[in-house]
């Protein structure tokens, strides 16, 4: 963590960020938390001065272009331990990675794959095991997600976060009277239309969001008006999510993700995690299966797991993963499996299996 010491005032401004999208200009920040607009451009740049605050992304949901994802855990053997970590880095699906323990021990791996071809990720993952490089896997089908807002007030500089685990078991009892508890999240999305440049544009704002109409439309050869046009259809259609800042480390340093299985539809213990303050990704396959992938303070684990203790009779099954020191692929390359020419999304299982069989030839 940095060496600025965050006061009230920067923790409203983190809070307005997360609650209220990542592209808030400064007079709509003033507008809302009733500080003065220079006041705030002042502590957005002290906070980016310190590495507390990055630049924001646009969060896309692939699933409406036709590209859909799974989360993959493989289990490594004991030989692959160092050959898997550059297997994965060569892998054209595969874009998000990191060492897990759990349940599973190697790693997991988020990979896309055509909507047109849903057994892709299947038959990467048999092959790897066929050849040895790991001894068992599991497949989370990633139908859609839900980014929560992180709440700061949670957090001060002295004492990080002063969350009371003990409040967690009253919070589950009081979501139990519900009938359900829905989030924003959708079981059957419809495909839009799309064409290349605004793969290009996707790219340019998953990077940085900040980027100017001005600079987009020069990457695309495009006016400003038609590159507004272009990001107001993506909105609307709810390819673009929404807008969220890279927020710096605030001791969550361990990473946890939790895979249950409802008793049913939209169960309302699904509410209790949206309790937490912390940053937390709710990732659905179905109403009633969910990946909640949220970090918290390595020193919290066994308060959460106690408490945790309180939900257990009221999930089907569950599992952990934790994750360390999760890596981005040099660039987000799913857009790359785009085939123009053919307007569509290109299988690259084939190719997977040969660099799959190059590596178990390589000893």
């Amino acid at each position: 963590m940095a060496e600025y010491e965050l006061d009230e005032k920067d923790i409203l401004i983190l809070n307005a960020l997360e609650k209220h999208g990542a592209k808030k200009s400064t007079g709509e920040l003033e507008d809302l938390l009733n500080i003065p607009a220079r006041t705030i451009r002042y502590r957005l740049s002290k906070m980016k001065e310190n590495d507390i605050l990055l630049s924001p992304y646009a969060m896309t949901y692939e699933r409406k272009l036709g590209l859909g994802e799974h989360i993959l855990i493989l289990n490594q053997t004991t030989p692959s331990t160092l050959k898997l970590d550059r297997l994965i880095k060569k892998m054209p699906p595969f874009y998000w990675f990191s060492p897990t323990y759990g349940k599973y021990n190697g790693y997991v791996v988020h990979s896309v794959y055509a909507l047109s071809q849903p057994g892709a990720n299947e038959e990467i993952a048999a092959q790897m095991k066929n050849h040895g490089l790991v001894s068992d896997y599991h497949l989370f089908d990633l139908t859609d997600f839900h980014v929560k807002p992180v709440d700061f007030t949670h957090y001060c500089h002295e004492e990080k976060w002063t969350w009371e685990w003990s409040r967690w078991p009253e919070i589950i009892d009081d979501f139990l009277q519900d009938e359900e508890f829905k989030p924003p999240i959708t079981e059957s999305p419809r495909r839009v239309d799309f064409d290349a440049k605004d793969l290009k544009l996707l790219r340019s704002l998953r990077r940085n969001a900040d980027m100017t109409l001005k600079e987009l439309g020069q990457n695309l050869s495009l006016s400003e008006t038609q590159v507004n046009r272009r990001i107001d259809r993506l909105e609307n259609e709810g390819v673009i999510k929404g807008y969220k800042c890279v927020i710096g480390e605030f001791g969550n340093d361990l990473l946890v993700s939790c895979f249950i299985q409802l008793q049913r539809p939209y169960d309302p213990i699904l509410g209790c995690f949206y309790e937490l303050p912390f940053p937390l990704y709710l990732m659905m396959q179905s109403p009633t299966e969910f990946c909640i992938r949220f970090g918290l303070p390595m020193e919290e684990a066994k308060d959460f797991l106690t408490a945790f203790d309180k939900l257990r009779p009221h999930l089907r099954s569950f599992f952990f993963q934790t994750q360390h020191a999760p890596s981005l692929v040099p660039k987000y390359r799913a857009y790359d499996l785009y085939d123009e020419e053919d307007e569509d999304w290109q299988s690259v299982t084939a190719k997977c299996i040969e660099i799959i069989q190059e590596f178990a030839d390589d000893g």
